[in-house]
């Protein structure tokens, strides 16, 4: 059953109104996969029976700026712009929404620990070559795997490889952390509680594990949240571009969660 009051106001498609019943335990959440060129955004409120309804979804895009203009203009000064862009369409939506709890999912721009490991494990590969420098040059791949001593380096530096791969481009990291900040102090000006989650918590608490895929993470929150699919087939219709809505449900689910969670051990 899908709520009424679905409004189609420029830069917040298929952001619905807030209900017109008070009834508690009735919540609503928004939540936020924050991103330069991809913010994802999606709200959702869990009714009295506690199922969950979809509020709609929305994905705010920017793109770099582009001709003569953009030559003369240093990139910070366009992720400025791209940043305000976001902060618009994020005011505008939680003007409309007006939830009650705010979720994001959290991002560092510190060297994670994927990363670390794998300057480790090159170091640990290279230390062992029981070779002079001539003949590291010389050496084949082929020659080196016969090396029996060399083989759990080698699979090491692999496993280091596959795990590293979300964890390289920090400085894109640090511009999402902007978008971040945004989506927080606009939360401070509507007084909104914001409740902070990592990737692994969607993967554990909507995939079953931690090296759930972002598809399974969106399937597992569209089995939850009602109408969810149906408006991010909708909205979305880009298969690369479904996941950044698809976590922003999941963040708002959780979000909506730790804010029950926290007015039950207040006794509110």
């Amino acid at each position: 059953m899908r709520l009424p009051g679905q409004l189609e106001t420029p830069g917040v498609a298929a952001i619905s109104s807030p209900p017109v019943s008070a009834l508690a335990p009735v919540v609503t959440g928004l939540g936020f996969d924050p991103g330069l060129a991809s913010c994802g955004i999606a709200g959702v409120t869990r009714q009295v029976d506690g199922t969950y309804v979809s509020r709609g979804v929305r994905l705010s895009r920017t793109e770099p700026a582009k001709g003569k203009g953009h030559i003369k203009a240093r990139v910070a000064v366009d992720d400025h712009r791209r940043i305000n862009d976001h902060i618009d369409v994020i005011a505008e939506v939680v003007r409309v929404l007006q939830p009650d709890v705010i979720a994001i999912e959290n991002y560092s721009i510190f060297e994670p620990r994927s990363v670390q490991e794998l300057r480790e494990a090159a170091h640990a590969l290279i230390d062992g070559l029981p070779l002079d420098d001539a003949q590291r040059l010389n050496a084949s791949l082929c020659s080196l795997l016969e090396r029996s001593a060399l083989e759990p380096a080698l699979q090491e530096l692999a496993r280091c490889l596959t795990a590293s791969g979300d964890a390289i481009g920090l400085g894109q990291a640090a511009k999402t952390v902007r978008v971040f900040g945004a989506i927080e102090a606009i939360a401070r000006v509507h007084k909104i509680p914001v409740f902070v989650f990592q990737p692994s918590d969607l993967k554990v608490h909507f995939g079953g594990r931690k090296g759930a895929s972002k598809d399974e993470v969106r399937t597992g929150v569209e089995r939850i949240v009602s109408g969810l699919a149906e408006d991010i087939a909708e909205r979305v219709p880009q298969k690369a571009l479904k996941e950044h809505v698809g976590d922003a449900a999941a963040h708002a689910v959780l979000g909506v969660e730790a804010y029950l969670e926290l007015r039950l051990n207040l006794g509110a």
